[in-house]
Order: C-alpha cells, then sequence, then structure tokens
C-alpha cells in the first residue's frame, strides 16, 4: 500500500510487476479447470493426453457415461443448408425425450458461437423469430441471441420456458512442447440440454506443497482452490511464481442432460 501510493514510478512498476504475476498464475489455473469443464459438458468426456495435460497425471478419461439414448442428432443437419428445424422438431424432440427419461423440464439450451450461427441461420429460425413486416418484404436478418430467446419465451407452453445460453470463451492451453493452442473448449455443433444453469461444483483439495517446509523461504497462500507460491533462484537470478491446483470440476446432473449434434441426424461425437 504504501509502494503504491508514493510517487516513485518504478516502485510503482516493482509492484505491479510481483502483483500481475500471481494473478496470472491463478487465472492460468482457474482457465485451465473451466477449459475441463467446458469440454465434459459438451461431450459428456474429457480426454487428457501427454500433449494437452502435461502435469503428474497425463493420460486418462473422464467419461460420464451418458447413455446413448441421452445423445442424439438432429432431423437435418444445421450445417448442410437451411432447411434445418431446430425450432418445430430437434428443440421439442430433446425437452420430450427429457420428460419421458427422467420427468425433467430443460429451462437451458448451452451451445458455442458457432453452433448459435448455424441455428439462428436456419430459415425456419428467421422466418419465425422475424416480425410481420420482415417478412412480408424478405428483408430478414439471422436473428440475435435476444430475439430468439424472446421468441422461445413468448411459446412458453411449446418450450416450456427454454433459454439458449451462447458460451462465447476463448481459452488458452500451453501444450506439452510448449505452443500454445487458443479456442472454445465448448464442442462446435453440440447442443446441452439442461434443467439448470448450474451445473455442477469444483471440489478441490490442499495441495501438498501448501505445506510448510523447514528451511524454506517460499512464500504460499491459498487463494481460494489455488496455492500461489512465489521463490527466488539465485544463480540465475529467477524470481518465480507458481500457480498449484489439486481440483476438479464435476458435472453434477450429466444423468439427467440430454446432449444433441446439430451437424449429424444421429451422435457420433464419441
Amino acid at each position: 500500500m504504501v509502494a503504491m501510493s508514493s510517487n516513485n514510478p518504478d516502485l510503482k512498476a516493482l509492484v505491479e510487476f510481483w502483483a500481475e504475476d500471481t494473478k496470472f498464475c491463478w487465472d492460468g489455473v482457474a482457465a485451465r479447470a473451466e477449459w475441463i469443464a467446458l469440454r465434459e459438458i459438451s461431450l459428456g468426456k474429457v480426454k487428457f493426453t501427454n500433449s494437452n495435460n502435461a502435469a503428474v497425471v497425463t493420460e486418462y478419461d473422464v467419461d460420464y457415461l451418458i447413455p446413448a439414448e441421452q445423445k442424439i442428432g438432429v432431423a437435418t443437419a444445421y450445417d448442410s443448408g437451411t432447411a434445418a428445424k431446430p425450432l418445430t422438431k430437434d428443440i421439442p424432440a430433446a425437452l420430450k425425450l427429457g420428460k419421458k427419461l427422467f420427468g425433467a423440464k430443460y429451462k437451458f439450451a448451452f451451445m458455442n458461437v458457432d453452433t448459435f450461427e448455424k441455428l439462428a441461420s436456419q430459415e425456419e429460425v428467421w422466418k419465425k423469430c422475424s416480425s410481420f413486416i420482415q417478412n412480408a418484404t424478405g428483408t430478414q436478418d439471422a436473428p440475435d441471441l435476444a430475439t430468439v430467446n424472446a421468441y422461445l419465451a413468448k411459446k412458453k407452453e411449446l418450450y416450456r420456458g427454454l433459454q439458449i445460453i451462447v458460451i462465447d470463451q476463448d481459452i488458452m492451453i500451453e501444450l506439452a512442447d510448449g505452443s500454445r493452442v487458443t479456442s472454445n473448449p465448448f464442442e462446435d455443433d453440440v447442443i446441452l440440454f439442461s434443467e439448470s444453469k448450474v451445473l455442477g461444483n469444483t471440489y478441490w483439495k490442499k495441495p501438498i506443497d501448501a505445506k510448510k517446509l523447514p528451511g524454506s523461504v517460499a512464500e504460499k497462500v491459498m487463494h481460494g482452490h489455488t496455492l500461489v507460491k512465489k521463490y527466488s533462484n539465485e544463480s540465475p537470478v529467477q524470481e518465480v511464481t507458481e500457480g498449484i491446483a489439486n481440483l476438479f470440476p464435476a458435472w453434477n446432473l450429466a444423468g439427467r442432460s440430454v446432449l444433441m449434434q446439430t451437424n449429424a441426424t444421429s451422435w457420433n461425437k464419441n
């Protein structure tokens, strides 16, 4: 506080560098947890390999074993033109399936931006979501998210309060070879139907690294689920900051959800 309130720009820069380093590490752990969560809720499974998970335990699959009957396709693929029927066939089919299997009332349909763009570009969607004047004059554009959700809300008897949530999140991960890949972890051409916007919990335990070791001068602080550790090396001179977490985001509603693949008439993602 004293350093930041001083008029010394060098001292301020040093403190900001120190603080930004710790924030970067915490954000990196949080982003990785989100990457895992978005992969699993869009596929029902997340696969870790030596390439995408350079950690202590590198190769394993987390499979929620979602039954095949809960993984479905669409009547007409969304990437084969504009003749698909998301509003009259596909969404009602998913809602009916959830009710039949579990008595579920799906309130949320999750998808990424690219999938929503394909859905909104279907002729059925922009015609139903356009105004009378737009339809009469032929000036329809693909509707935005707010317009589609307004239509779904208006037809509450058919869609039972369903709303679309678009996942617009690009996350960078560093691979084992040091290269970095940025992408939206939520799988393309997939819609997740869920009863709740809250899909699960992040379970964590304090890392063993948090234990104070005799003679260690490392500074260690738990920030939520993440241990932030700072220490220095003398030769060569290095200031090291680590973010360490023992956590996993669990999809608690997997057994009551439906996954729909929009570029195929049946599920073939995994």
